[in-house]
């Protein structure tokens, strides 16, 4: 039994999730120019590598699930880092909002199901061809008209 709560599609979902709020949040909680910076580059790393993901919310399929697994692992460890950082560590916001958005990062990355079976992953759908038939109604008296 499984017991790891985050699906692959959910992973993805928190994954854009994350992007966003690294994009958003700082400039709302006025954080210094640095550390905006820093988490622009973050949340645009994290949107390139999910994007390109095989895994249920990836757009294009060419990154295995399991190197996304290790790319998160080296990002949650990069950001660990990155609380030395000097945009960071000058400000108290800015402390407290890494400090929470690593803890996230590194709480998805715990929790997610790494071993998902196939069937939770991308497929292409199936092609489907649809043909019809025209029937063609020639009335008795006028066989010129066409319904």
């Amino acid at each position: 039994m499984n017991t790891k709560p985050i699906s692959p599609k959910m992973h993805g979902i928190i994954d854009y999730t994350f992007a966003a709020g690294l994009l958003i949040l700082p400039p709302v909680l006025g954080l210094n120019k640095k550390a905006k910076n820093l988490y622009k580059i973050m949340a645009a790393e994290i949107l390139l590598y999910s994007s390109l993901t095989d895994y249920p919310a990836g757009l294009t399929p060419l990154i295995p699930y399991e190197t996304h697994h290790k790319l998160d692992i080296v990002n949650v460890a990069g950001m660990a880092g990155d609380t030395f950082f000097k945009g960071i560590r000058k400000q108290k916001r800015a402390i407290i909002f890494h400090i929470a958005a690593t803890t996230l990062a590194l709480a998805t990355v715990l929790l997610t199901d790494w071993k998902a079976t196939p069937e939770n992953t991308f497929t292409e759908p199936e092609t489907v061809t649809i043909t019809e038939e025209l029937i063609i109604v020639v009335e008795d008296d006028n066989p010129e008209a066409i319904i």
